[in-house]
């Protein structure tokens, strides 16, 4: 019995870790997307914009892409932490789908 607890709460974890990590990935996509975008504006109107303001706003390079996806994987590693210590505190077991549909 206590192995079949386990192996729910197992399921659980691999799933929300599986789903949460979609998420993270699809934020790190989204943000590449947003800095490409970002980048050919720029680089669209670079004649346009006198050199010091163009310095100004030519910020969002590969570092910070870096950094935002360091922070995201970091926060995410995070969060499944915190999700992992609260099952912990819980209980997991399947319902027994039989004894439902006989009553």
């Amino acid at each position: 019995m206590e192995q079949d607890k386990d192996q729910v709460k197992s399921f659980v974890l691999l799933n929300i870790k599986r789903i949460v990590t979609n998420l993270f990935k699809a934020q790190l996509e989204t943000s590449a997307e947003l800095n490409q975008i970002y980048l050919s504006k720029l680089m669209k109107n670079k004649d346009k914009i006198p050199v010091g303001v163009y310095n100004d706003l030519a910020w969002w390079d590969s570092a910070i892409m870096g950094t935002i996806r360091k922070k995201t994987l970091d926060k995410g590693n995070e969060s499944f932490r915190e999700i992992e210590n609260l099952f912990d505190f819980i209980d997991l077991q399947l319902k027994d789908t039989k004894k439902d549909k006989d009553a």
